[in-house]
């Protein structure tokens, strides 16, 4: 899967145009562990020329593959290996400031800091825990907290990129958006997973940004200084990713994430797509 979000733009705040901004693309690929298509992928995402580029599901095999197959081309990457389609991994084109994998609440996740225009934007690469159980969605809604507080907490921009295993009317990720400020990609419902002879049933993939970022049309965003962006999808999929103006950015807050129950999480948050029930509500039927 790969997932082109739009291109962003930072505007500097004593100018209310594009004018002289730098633009970028942020771009998401969900490999798919089992999957063995080396060749393509890479030619896939080599084809997006994205600027910085999010990755999960890599094992040892992929880390091979996607190092060797965009070296030339992201000559920066952090990357954790997993062999229970956690692994994820970073690319970019231009040098981390810093980097980080960090523990979200028992899986891992990058955190890195990109120099755009002399701004520095929090690039927040994660793969939160798919909702399988009673006691993987308690780990799921700990991450979006966990991701709260980073964003809340943040300097400057934020970016929130990957597999997050929820859909947007999910209540865990209301709450996000309404202490965070960060508002979904454009098209959020779009359909990600799974991704069956092309067609796709569940928006799980997602990009997320900080209100500086501004939109610019229907495949385009700006923030005051960079430029437009991305691309998401799960497994190969491409649904176009946009970003919305939110609120202001509260200085700080409380989030209080609390689990649902199975019964709520299969009927609440997948329909309308009852398909992928059978797959989330596998142990809890």
């Amino acid at each position: 899967m790969i997932c082109i979000g739009p291109t962003f733009l930072l505007k500097n705040k004593t100018n209310s145009t594009a004018t002289g901004s730098v633009l970028f693309t942020l771009a998401q690929m969900n490999v798919h562990r089992t999957n063995s298509s080396f060749a393509g992928t890479m030619a896939a995402a080599r084809a997006r020329g994205a600027d910085i580029l999010s990755v999960q599901e890599v094992d040892a095999r992929w880390e091979k593959a996607l190092v060797e197959g965009l070296a030339d081309l992201y000559p920066y990457h952090v990357v954790r290996t997993a062999d229970d389609n956690y692994g994820i991994a970073l690319f970019s084109r231009s040098p981390f400031e810093d980097h980080a994998v960090f523990d979200l609440n028992g899986l891992p996740a990058i955190r890195a800091t990109v120099r755009l225009n002399e701004l520095d934007i929090l690039v927040l690469a994660v793969h939160l825990r798919s909702p399988e159980s009673r006691a993987d969605l308690k780990q799921r809604n700990m991450q979006w907290a966990a991701l709260a507080d980073l964003a809340i907490n943040a300097p400057g921009p934020v970016l929130v990129v990957g597999d997050l295993n929820t859909v947007p009317w999910d209540n865990a990720a209301k709450h996000f958006n309404m202490v965070t400020s960060l508002a979904w990609g454009p098209h959020p419902l779009s359909p990600t997973w799974p991704s069956i002879a092309g067609l796709s049933l569940i928006p799980l993939d997602h990009m997320l940004t900080s209100p500086a970022f501004l939109h610019s049309g229907p495949s385009h965003l700006y923030h005051p200084r960079i430029g437009p962006s991305g691309t998401l999808c799960h497994h190969c999929s491409e649904p176009l990713k946009e970003v919305l103006l939110p609120t202001v950015h509260p200085a700080k807050a409380i989030v209080p994430f609390g689990s649902r129950s199975i019964k709520s999480l299969s009927i609440a948050t997948y329909i309308p797509y009852p398909a992928a029930i059978i797959h989330h509500s596998l142990f809890t039927l």
